[in-house]
């Protein structure tokens, strides 16, 4: 595996083979499943991801983001994904019918 700030710079160069399109809503998921990824593997948390993890602070503070502001964008999200997951199973269950009545 790559240094983690090359990652970050492989994503910055190319954005559609990592995380679709370009976003910070995008990045954040991929950084979460990143660090999911890494917890579950037991990975040590490197020095460069440690000095990424102030990078949501200095986010926070610089463009004056704040908490609810981020939680307002979290929820967002999860209402979306069960929006999708909906989508999806109505089409297994409209797919379930079609296969009965056959």
């Amino acid at each position: 595996m790559t240094n983690f700030y090359e990652l970050l710079n492989r994503i910055h160069k190319k954005p559609a083979m990592y995380i679709g399109s370009p976003s910070i809503g995008n990045l954040f998921m991929f950084l979460c499943g990143y660090q999911h990824a890494c917890d579950l593997l037991e990975t040590p948390v490197t020095e460069q991801e440690e000095e990424f993890a102030e990078f949501q602070l200095w986010l926070q503070k610089d463009l004056l983001l704040t908490p609810p502001l981020l939680r307002l964008k979290l929820f967002c999200f999860i209402q979306a994904m069960k929006v999708r997951l909906l989508i999806l199973s109505l089409i297994y269950w409209k797919n379930l019918l079609r296969i009965n009545i056959r």
